[in-house]
């Protein structure tokens, strides 16, 4: 179990190392969104369940950060259970990124108690 907590946080230290060398991209890929807002605003807000609020990041942020992590995890892996993003490891290990998003007007999005699956 020692080795195993060692390689998650070997792991967590790249992840988060690669995450903040590229902070500017990142943010600039998140909000590229914007320039085209008009474009697809509306037929988004049509779509939705009513009364359900989705944060217009969803799907994008999941985009952003698969080509984000591609870039240093090379093997994804196509599991139909697991995390928004599963890629495998050289030494076996299966790395699962789940992407959360949040509202400002749902204070539970953002003040540390998102509900979180079982994954």
């Amino acid at each position: 179990m020692k080795e195993i907590e060692e390689a998650e946080y070997r792991y967590f230290t790249s992840i988060k190392t690669q995450m903040l060398s590229r902070i500017n991209s990142i943010l600039k890929f998140l909000n590229s969104r914007i320039d085209i807002i008009a474009d697809w605003r509306e037929q988004f807000l049509e779509t939705s369940r009513s009364g359900y609020r989705q944060s217009d990041l969803d799907r994008g942020a999941e985009r952003v950060f698969h080509n984000w992590a591609s870039l240093f995890f090379s093997t994804p892996n196509s599991t139909p259970i697991g995390a928004d993003l599963v890629f495998d490891s050289d030494e076996g290990f299966r790395i699962h990124i789940d992407v959360k998003t949040a509202l400002v007007e749902n204070p539970s999005d953002y003040k540390g108690v998102i509900n979180i699956g079982k994954n």
